[in-house]
């Protein structure tokens, strides 16, 4: 009864011991009530594994515990399956790793082969009640210093197999240090030090999980940051060249109407109306496709409607007076010049008809945004929006993300999605005026 007791103990500091190694990575998601009936089936669960004969042994003890603890903390924590799956593999390892460190001292400390050691249950308890109490000091340690980490959320599959191989390298190992071990009197120094290195190194290794996720989001942050510099520069330059041309215009202007003026004050109607005639066939007079009391969203509209003009896309616009246009000047450029870049694009493929439709309407409670476009074949949708098809994706895909990052902040959510051979964006954003319980997140659709 008392060795059942024992042993029942011995594999509950264990499982404990390796559960706070695997979840310390990860951000609880889930209720204190629901953490406590997962960790309990757990340890259940685990007990189990440890004390049927067939598959207590390795490698299968190894594979089943390392699922169950994958399982747990996919079940109560957040993060990819893979990268819980990944910190399960290392939590094991460690603690196997100074199971067997602890053992080798003992035998050291004792002066007796392991195989003797093992066959005296007195003894054979005295161990494993001292090498379990190490794993749990060295776990509870672990995960007391991982509180400081910032949580693991996922790491690429390469990154994961590639990680992988080593505490499979490390079962490895422990499994042929006690085989080569097994009747010493005296174990060697350096299986022990072997021992420690392999708890030391895969501590490490797994630290190293949530820097290799960090480094790659701040790449990623770092790219999107990038990119959309560029865009603001490129922008930046469209509007001094749109400004510069609509001075021109004006000043331009000026002279036309001298013209006219003189020809009136000498009562010649007929040549007033002929010149009139040919500055309208030139288009001087209307220059501007646009005109909706905000010279930022002028500058943008008129500057992609020549644009798509040149490469014979039909561009119809719905515009009113946006002069109280909810969105910065910055906002206003990341979010229009990537729409209309977009379905620009996406017209210039197209073997039918090429028509992007804009609506732009203000009013007190709300402003509506609506951007469609006609487009070959339909995209494939992550998360809500489109993938890149571009052959870097690393600096491509971040102008819709840029433009549903812009929307949030102003409680927008829009609406993203293709039929009937129509690309359709639209989103609704309301004035602080309204209510947010009933102007966040709606939005509303523009069919074609």
């Amino acid at each position: 009864m008392i060795e059942q007791i024992s042993l029942f103990t011995v594999d509950l500091i264990g499982h404990i011991s390796c559960l706070l190694l695997c979840t310390a990575p990860f951000q609880r998601s889930c209720t204190k009530k629901r953490l406590l009936l997962a960790f309990l089936g757990t340890l259940v669960a685990g007990y189990f594994i440890t004390a049927v004969p067939v598959i207590r042994e390795l490698p299968i003890k190894a594979i089943l515990l390392i699922m169950l603890f994958t399982v747990f903390c996919h079940t109560c924590y957040e993060g990819k399956l893979l990268t819980q799956c990944l910190c399960a593999a290392f939590s094991y390892v460690i603690m196997l790793a100074l199971d067997t460190a602890a053992i080798f001292l003992f035998c050291n400390w004792v002066g007796m082969p392991r195989e003797q050691l093992f066959a005296d249950p007195q003894l054979y308890m005295i161990c494993a009640l001292f090498s379990y109490i190490v794993i749990f000091m060295v776990s509870f340690a672990i995960w007391r210093f991982a509180h400081s980490w910032a949580k693991i959320e996922e790491i690429s599959v390469s990154g994961s197999l590639i990680m992988l191989l080593f505490p499979l390298m490390s079962l490895g190992t422990i499994a042929f240090l006690f085989q080569v071990t097994a009747k010493d009197y005296s174990v060697s120094h350096w299986a022990i030090l072997n021992a420690l290195g392999l708890v030391v190194t895969n501590a490490v290794l797994m630290g190293l999980l949530h820097h290799i996720e960090q480094e790659a989001e701040e790449r990623k942050q770092n790219t999107a940051l990038q990119h959309q510099l560029e865009t603001q520069l490129e922008k930046t330059q469209v509007l001094l060249e749109a400004q510069t041309a609509q001075r021109k215009q004006s000043h331009d202007f000026k002279h036309h109407l001298s013209v006219l003026s003189g020809l009136l004050q000498k009562g010649n109607l007929s040549a007033a109306r002929q010149y009139l005639a040919e500055i309208f066939e030139t288009g001087q007079m209307d220059a501007l496709a646009v005109h909706s009391n905000n010279p930022v969203v002028d500058a943008i509209l008129n500057q992609k409607y020549a644009q798509a003009c040149t490469v014979g896309i039909q561009v119809d616009f719905a515009i009113n007076d946006l002069a109280k246009f909810p969105l910065s000047n910055r906002e206003t450029v990341v979010v229009l010049s990537n729409l209309l870049d977009n379905a620009i694009e996406a017209c210039e493929t197209h073997k039918g008809t090429r028509l992007i439709r804009v609506k732009i309407q203000c009013s007190e409670e709300k402003t509506i945004l609506s951007v469609i476009n006609t487009i070959d074949k339909a995209p494939v949708m992550e998360n809500g929006l489109p993938v890149t098809t571009k052959a870097d994706p690393l600096t491509h895909g971040y102008g819709l993300q840029n433009i549903v990052s812009i929307l949030a902040k102003h409680g927008a959510c829009p609406v993203i999605h293709c039929q009937d051979g129509w690309f359709h964006f639209s989103v609704v954003m309301f004035t602080k005026a309204v209510s947010p319980a009933l102007g966040r997140g709606q939005t509303t659709q523009i069919l074609p």
